[in-house]
């Protein structure tokens, strides 16, 4: 990229390698790629990129170090005289907390440098996982699809799924009772009865209702939906479908918590307002983080646009006036969202553009697909279509997972590696150089596991046993019990400590006293991001040819720089050249000439002179 800039200034870039091609006898590690944080039961996968000069035909060993024990080791077959290699490991970390590694390459007696073979790093594993409930009538793709992902793919997602109606065939009859907990083991998703209790319901981050008949939950159920998102914070998702969802449901808790309203009835909804329609984004779904596919608003609208056409949604619906639409839809081919477009696809008249600007909103209201309510202290997020899965069509997960994540995300709040069950605490990273800024984030909640949005808490800095300062984390509005802040001036390299403190943090220890005993993580502040220096010890004439080409400049050997001088064209000349000026063509001077001569004037006056 800076090459690409300095082009188009027209900026040539020179050159003067120093060094010959083939370096001296050395192992040395030139990057590594690794997590910086995983969730328990998932695997830590390490890329290192080896170089080995003057090894040809001989094996060098490459280990993957975690604490004082050598869990895998590596072995590398040299076969040329300059060799480059990727080297790669696994590791299935057994404990939650912050683990220790070092990728390391035996040294040999005869290279020049041996600091250059280790790499050390830190990967965070925790346990803090989001508890996700779907429920939905029978086996449609979007249930299919949204299973699979969170229960076989994201690792961050504790699942429990209920089907209510599955293929009996092939489940060979009965099912045992199994009421869906979030207090099941990780990996057990497979329920098949509702959570037994209000307080069960209440233990769910993300509650996914697909379309379920309106029998499938009773009142009970429905004030415990209630409760968990209202006054728990929970996020409920209601993905529509054509048989029940929502306009099946005559249930009032159901209508309060949806951002729309319809009329209840029997009558299934197969039909479409369109054959098919493409997703657009409004005002507001362009900067939310459920829709955000990109951080370049741009391509995030294209790739929305560009998803493959969806062929249902639900219809006859009314916004509600506090709930937002994040998308709708605009039917394939199709010039325009308006009837006033003129079949080029511009508007037909100034008139018409106008009337086109005054009425999007109630176009974007009429056709939304994606809505969102706050209800709460929690939320609620609609999907008028069932066909998410159409996301993945020639590229996997990709925009499947990404969509679905950032769902749970900003229902839940981030992932925090740090706590108990009621108080959580984290940053946004691991590692840190002195210029970045830290930022630092605690979830706090009740004994009865609903957020505190008024607690009194701080982080403290500590390092080396002595603690730096403390700093007052801030309650972030709308939120679920979230409270943050950023940190900075750490300058000094090495390992920290936050310590968690205040009334709240206290009452979270001593709920769970078989629990951590402080509320406590780790960071660390580095000078750079890469620690292995003197890595590569030759010139890279490859890559220096290849930038002063492109920017229109010139390489150059020691022994010819007389050619490099040349390049830069005739030496600079400085010419002089006498230019006269009359006042009466800057008006400056000439004003300052004629207030010279008023002031002579009035003083020679004054002085009896004239």
């Amino acid at each position: 990229d800076s090459l690409r800039q300095l082009a188009v200034r027209n900026t040539p870039l020179s050159a003067v390698p120093i060094g010959g091609d083939l370096g001296p006898v050395d192992i040395s590690l030139l990057s590594l790629k690794a997590p910086e944080s995983i969730y328990l039961d998932d695997r830590v996968v390490v890329t290192a990129t080896a170089k080995l000069d003057g090894f040809l035909g001989q094996k060098v060993e490459a280990e993957l170090v975690s604490g004082d024990q050598v869990i895998d080791t590596v072995t590398i077959d040299v076969t040329d005289v300059s060799f480059r290699t990727e080297v790669n490991f696994v590791h299935l970390p057994e404990e939650k907390g912050i683990q220790n590694y070092q990728v390391r390459l035996k040294p040999d007696p005869r290279e020049i440098f041996q600091d250059n073979n280790a790499w050390d790093f830190k990967v965070a594993v925790t346990d803090d996982r989001t508890n996700v409930l779907l429920i939905d009538g029978y086996p449609r793709w979007e249930f299919r699809y949204l299973r699979n992902l969170f229960y076989g793919r994201d690792k961050s997602v504790h699942l429990q799924y209920v089907l209510l109606n599955p293929d009996e065939v092939a489940r060979g009859g009965n099912r045992p009772v199994i009421a869906a907990s979030a207090s099941r083991p990780f990996g057990d998703a497979e329920a098949t009865a509702l959570p037994v209790t209000s307080a069960e319901w209440q233990r769910f981050d993300v509650i996914i209702l697909g379309d379920i008949p309106p029998s499938a939950l009773s009142d009970r159920d429905w004030a415990a939906v209630r409760d968990a998102v209202t006054l728990r914070g929970a996020m409920l998702v209601c993905v529509a479908g054509p048989r029940y969802m929502p306009h099946g449901h005559n249930s009032e808790v159901l209508q309060d918590l949806l951002p729309v309203t319809y009329t209840p009835g029997t009558a299934a909804k197969f039909d479409a307002p369109e054959s098919a329609f493409d997703i657009q984004l409004t005002a507001t779904g362009r900067d939310h983080p459920v829709t955000s596919q990109s951080t370049s608003r741009a391509l995030n609208e294209e790739l929305w646009s560009g998803f493959q056409p969806m062929r249902w949604r639900y219809s006859g619906a009314k916004l509600k006036e506090t709930a937002e639409v994040l998308a709708y839809a605009h039917p394939v081919g199709a010039p325009g969202p308006a009837s006033s477009f003129t079949p080029d696809g511009s508007p037909g008249s100034v008139e018409a553009a106008i009337e086109q600007l005054a009425n999007q909103k109630n176009i974007e209201a009429d056709n939304a697909v994606i809505s969102t309510l706050r209800s709460g202290l929690g939320k609620v997020l609609m999907l008028h279509f069932d066909e998410t899965w159409r996301f993945r069509y020639g590229v996997g997960d990709t925009y499947h997972h990404r969509f679905w994540g950032q769902v749970t995300r900003w229902g839940a709040g981030p992932n925090l590696r740090s706590g108990n069950e009621l108080v959580r605490l984290g940053t946004d990273r691991l590692s840190y150089t002195p210029d970045d800024a830290i930022e630092v984030t605690a979830k706090v909640l009740d004994k009865d596991r609903r957020p505190v949005t008024d607690a009194s808490i701080d982080v403290e800095i500590w390092k080396g046993g002595e603690k730096i300062r403390k700093q007052r984390l801030s309650y972030r509005s709308d939120s679920s019990g979230l409270y943050e802040t950023s940190l900075s001036g750490l300058d000094d390299e090495g390992e920290y400590q936050l310590k968690l403190v205040g009334d709240e943090a206290e009452d979270a220890i001593a709920a769970m006293p078989d629990g951590p005993k402080e509320i406590s993580t780790e960071l660390l502040v580095v000078t750079t991001r890469n620690p292995v220096e003197l890595a590569e010890l030759t010139a890279d004439r490859d890559f220096l040819n290849r930038a002063t080409s492109t920017t229109g400049g010139h390489l150059a050997e020691l022994n010819d720089l007389g050619s490099l001088v040349s390049s830069f064209g005739a030496p600079k000349e400085i010419l002089k050249e006498r230019r006269n000026i009359t006042l009466w063509d800057k008006w400056p001077l000439l004003i300052a000439f004629l207030g010279l001569l008023t002031t002579e004037w009035v003083l020679r006056r004054r002085s009896g002179l004239v």
